[in-house]
């Protein structure tokens, strides 16, 4: 099984910081931690070469600046996989059909982008110039791949075999290297 590091506490701690800070309703809240529960049962079924960090947010020292020109503060990280096929970015989304199609909220594809761009440059700047990998975990179709993202839409059950189909790139001191760099950000 992985070693997971939940660096954020307990789903429904974060759900409710996250409620306190947006004004959100509890059900919304609620949905979300759960989907994020989901995706992080799915990532425990990964073997010990995996390391799982949950809640992470990570601060650059200075802000830096995506390829749009937008500068970047901070990302909050759901779920953050390094394993021998590299490093992904998981973003989860529960949002109802209603919600998606409203276009209310920031596209999941250009959040986990930025989160993913962020983390690339940080590990790029520690010496550890490796490629992450971008995915947004949906129980259902609400939100769909795009052509443009390099982002993959999967359901929770899907992430492994994503995963796992990149086969062997690090090696496992590359794994606990990178891992331990980015654990070192903490709790969102």
């Amino acid at each position: 099984m992985a070693k997971i590091h939940d660096t954020g506490g307990s789903m429904r701690q974060r759900a409710r910081r996250f409620a306190g800070r947006c004004g959100h309703n509890s059900w919304s809240v609620r949905k979300g931690a759960l989907g994020e529960r989901r995706v992080a049962a799915a990532l425990a079924g990964l073997s010990d070469e995996y390391r799982v960090l949950h809640g992470t947010e990570l601060y650059p020292r200075r802000p830096l600046t995506d390829q749009t020109g937008s500068r970047i503060y901070s990302a909050q990280i759901d779920h953050l996989v390094v394993g021998p096929p590299g490093v992904f970015v998981i973003e989860t989304k529960s949002w109802s059909r209603t919600f998606a199609e409203s276009r209310a909220a920031f596209c999941p594809h250009h959040q986990v982008a930025r989160a993913s761009l962020l983390c690339w440059q940080l590990i790029k700047i520690a010496g550890m110039n490796e490629q992450v990998r971008s995915v947004i975990a949906c129980d259902d179709h609400t939100i769909p791949n795009q052509d443009d993202s390099y982002a993959r839409v999967l359901r929770p059950a899907a992430i492994r075999r994503h995963i796992h189909g990149f086969g062997r790139q690090l090696s496992p001191a590359r794994v606990r290297d990178i891992s331990e760099f980015l654990g070192t950000f903490g709790a969102a």
